[in-house]
């Protein structure tokens, strides 16, 4: 028994026994043995191959045999495929061609996959049985087997993808050059909508809330009925095999698809892109596709620049055209909507729109509407200011108008730089929602077009009342809370009693420094700044005895670094203003008289706040000034043009040097009066000149000294803490001193404000020094 399963193993390794006659004795014929490379028919015996050959020898025969196989299947094939191939091409049928078994391994003289390679004739013989392959064997081939190398397998490919495109493909036609032409440019006009408008076209038969594609997932729907926009289902980008969606749209469709697509709902499901477009609103969205189609006009220009001719442009002058007028109507559709809101149900709070869009220009200045796209004044912002003054100048009044009473509605929500509130969306009292620096960036942003600028500075917000207005005198009492219902007679008492209190104290008069600062549009602007005792800056000096110098300075950093920045926004808003022109500078010059002479009394050591503005607001005023003035700091020929006359004359200085009056200033000298002619060569620098200086009177000056004051209590209540033995570190006075103090070197101790500060109180000693004893007498005594 031991010795039978050996000669078993050997038989199923050997490839079988072969024919009805082998047996394990191998007294069978001819075909009960191995098969060799013996091609005259002798007879083998199966029981002395197995005796001389090895395990080993056996399976690698057997390995050659699978090898062989395998190679003559992957020749077969490919055979085969080209034979189909060649008879598609000659027209010849193809049941007629020879039939080539893959599973025969030999065969008589035939050519094994075409390769020129003879294989012995074993037909006759014994196939070798279906066996498992061992995992991790390695296969080695017989040392007598034929070895067929395998076809290439890149040449295989390719045949076979030939053969396939051939047997499947209609003959070959010449394509009609004008037609593929027309083709590419309607499918180039139908990806620049995609690009610029994020639209995509469909046919009336398709489902418009169905959903986008992937590549379409920013896009819009839109079905539309003409046949020369619309398009295929199944071919969204133009053009299917048979041409049946039209030429292709033209300039004059650009309209009718805005339309189409600003016409939408917004509840419209067709809106619901990733991102969404319906948050953005039509201003939003508009001059998105403003400033794309300028991008997309650039790089049409440049790449038809770098063609040596124009005749072998693909359709770029089309193109160049689509896009100059998605330009034009954007411009003329948003303009529309300003002054109709109700034309469009996206664009019914248009101004609202317009308003937000403003303030993203801190946030994202490449994407904003104001940004140049290609180059000067050629923004969406600018050209729409354009369209609007074109067709309606009162309009585009409105327009402004109610832009920046939305701004400052913001604006008067805020209390400092850091507060942002949150955005009321009613209708009548809609807010934006942002903080101050973005509101005041938007504010800036409008001012980029002139006559926005101009149309600004006339705006009813931006002046106080005149003094001998009747409207000057009326007092404006906050609204208080009502008595809560159920109270009592005593709780009745007691609440009328303190609303009598707060009216007394709250109240102001319309033309006075509370009101500069509440009713105005650059008081609203101005007003906002770091307050000392406000609990969002004292939180960040809170147990200020227990800090360290480090935490300290951080803190002061941090602070000093957010009040610069909205400094030099109130900067460059003010600068826009003073350059747009004549009558924008009027404005501004007039609301400086008026700041400086409802405050006349802001550099008193206690002065009455129901009377005068924030010390916010009057220094921010005093930043404003220093900047103005900054061009002839160091330029000692523009230095020069400082007229002294200038506070002689009232008609230029509004009479914030007034010799008479109760408000009158002192001078350097006695019996001063106005008999001086007041002729500048330039007038507005002595102008910035001595408002400035009178700006710095009622600003750095008394505000320093309140700071000394500060630091002299934190100092004395700090030693009368050590002379009790008392703890610093807990004492309620002592940090509320030490926060104060620190909060007010937020501005005092800022070194480019101290720096313009003596730079200006140089050339002003310069100036004195400069001009003769009759004009130094009428200097005023804050000057010195």
């Amino acid at each position: 028994m031991s010795g039978f399963l050996p000669d078993i193993a050997r038989w199923a390794l050997g490839g079988g026994a072969g024919g009805a006659g082998g047996n394990g004795d191998g007294d069978g014929d001819g075909s009960g043995g191995s098969n060799s490379n013996d091609n005259n028919g002798n007879n083998n015996d199966g029981n002395a191959n197995a005796n001389t050959l090895s395990e080993e020898e056996i399976r690698a025969k057997r390995m050659a045999r699978l090898a062989a196989l395998e190679n003559r299947q992957s020749s077969s094939a490919c055979t085969e495929d080209a034979v189909i191939a060649a008879d598609s091409e000659n027209g010849a049928d193809s049941s007629n061609a020879e039939k080539i078994d893959s599973m025969e391994i030999d065969g008589g003289d035939e050519e094994a996959g075409g390769s020129g390679r003879k294989i012995d004739n074993i037909s006759g013989g014994p196939r070798p049985m279906d066996v498992d392959d061992v995992p991790g064997e390695k296969k080695m081939p017989a040392a007598d087997a034929t070895i067929f190398e395998p076809a290439p397998k890149k040449q295989a490919k390719e045949t076979t993808a030939t053969a396939t495109f051939k047997s499947k493909s209609a003959p070959a036609t010449p394509l009609d050059p004008v037609a593929e032409a027309a083709r590419k440019l309607r499918r180039k006009k139908l990806l620049l909508l995609r690009r610029v408008l994020l639209v995509t076209i469909a046919s009336p038969a398709d489902d418009a809330s169905s959903p986008s594609s992937d590549k379409t997932a920013a896009c819009v729907k839109l079905v539309v009925d003409d046949p020369d926009i619309a398009c295929t289902a199944d071919n969204d980008v133009g053009g299917g095999s048979d041409g049946d969606v039209g030429t292709g749209f033209r300039t004059h469709h650009i309209a009718e698809i805005l339309a189409s697509r600003l016409s939408l709902s917004p509840s419209a499901k067709s809106l619901e892109t990733m991102p969404p477009q319906h948050k953005c609103g039509i201003i939003g969205y508009l001059g998105g596709c403003y400033k794309r189609a300028g991008e997309e006009w650039k790089e049409v220009r440049n790449g038809l620049n770098e063609k040596k001719s124009k005749s072998s442009a693909g359709g770029e002058e089309d193109l160049l055209e689509i896009l100059e007028e998605i330009r034009k109507q954007v411009v003329s559709y948003a303009a529309s909507s300003l002054m109709v809101p109700d034309l469009f149900e996206l664009g019914n709070d248009s101004t609202l729109q317009l308003a937000k869009c403003l303030c993203t220009t801190t946030t994202d200045p490449t994407n904003s509407i104001t940004f140049d796209v290609l180059g000067k004044n050629t923004s969406f912002y600018y050209n729409l200011c354009e369209e609007l003054h074109s067709q309606d100048v009162d309009s585009f009044q409105n327009v402004i108008t109610e832009v920046a009473k939305y701004l400052t509605d913001s604006l008067s929500k805020c209390d400092t730089i850091l507060d942002e509130p949150a955005a009321i969306t009613d209708s009548n009292t809609a807010t934006i929602g942002d903080n101050g620096l973005f509101l005041v960036s938007a504010l800036r942003e409008l001012c980029t077009h002139k006559k926005a600028t101009a149309a600004l500075a006339n705006t009813p917000r931006f002046h106080l009342p005149p003094a001998d207005s009747p409207e000057a005198s009326v007092k404006v009492t906050p609204t208080m809370p009502r008595l809560p219902t159920g109270a009592s007679a005593q709780q009745a008492r007691l609440f009328h009693m303190m609303q009598a209190m707060s009216n007394s104290r709250a109240g102001y008069l319309r033309r006075s420094g509370p009101a500069l600062e509440k009713e105005t549009l650059l008081g609203l602007v101005l007003r906002l700044g770091l307050p000392a005792e406000h609990p969002s800056v004292t939180s960040t000096f809170s147990n200020a005895a227990s800090k360290t110098k480090k935490d300290v300075s951080n803190g002061i950093e941090g602070l000093r670094r957010q009040l610069e920045l909205y400094q030099n926004k109130c900067n460059e808003l003010v600068k826009q203003l003073v350059i747009a022109g004549e009558d924008s500078r009027k404005n501004v010059i007039q609301w400086f008289i008026d700041a400086l002479l409802v405050n006349v009394n802001a550099g008193a050591s206690r002065p009455d706040r129901t009377k005068v503005s924030s010390p916010e607001l009057l220094l921010n005023l005093s930043v404003v000034l220093l900047k103005l003035c900054e061009p002839f700091f160091n330029d000692t020929k523009k230095s020069l043009l400082i007229d002294p006359g200038f506070v002689s004359s009232p008609e230029n200085h509004g009479g914030i040097y007034d010799l008479t009056g109760n408000d009158h200033l002192p001078r350097l000298g006695s019996n001063v009066t106005n008999s001086a002619v007041y002729q500048p060569k330039n007038s507005f620098i002595p102008l910035c000149f001595f408002f400035c200086s009178r700006s710095l009177a009622l600003s750095i000056i008394p505000d320093a000294n309140f700071y000394d004051m500060i630091v002299y209590q934190a100092r004395r209540t700090a030693w009368t803490i050590q002379r009790q033995n008392g703890d610093i570190r807990s004492d309620p006075n002592l940090n509320r001193y030490l926060g104060i103090q620190y909060a007010k070197e937020i501005h005092l101790q800022n070194r480019a404000y101290v720096t313009d500060i003596l730079k200006f109180y140089d050339m002003a000693a310069g100036f004195l020094m400069r001009i003769d004893k009759d004009q130094l007498i009428t200097m005023p005594e804050h000057i010195v």
